[in-house]
């Protein structure tokens, strides 16, 4: 697994808050469903990246995961 992608784990979240508060709440009414469905679509996409890194990280050898900072 790249390790770009483990900051995806933290930053979809982010994402997600910044697109809803920014973007679709002032400019879509509000009672669209669009906002529900980006931050649940950005919860799945982290579970999802969470597991693989999970999966990862148990099938390498003495279960470390290299990761630069």
């Amino acid at each position: 697994m790249p390790y770009q992608l483990i900051w995806l784990i933290f930053l979809l979240p982010v994402f997600s808050f910044i697109i809803n508060g920014l973007i679709i709440r002032p400019f879509v009414k509000k009672e669209s469903k669009i906002a529900g469905y980006i931050t649940i679509a950005a919860v799945a996409s982290c579970l999802a990246l969470s597991l693989w890194t999970l999966a990862s990280v148990m099938a390498a050898q003495d279960h470390q995961f290299p990761f630069p900072i």
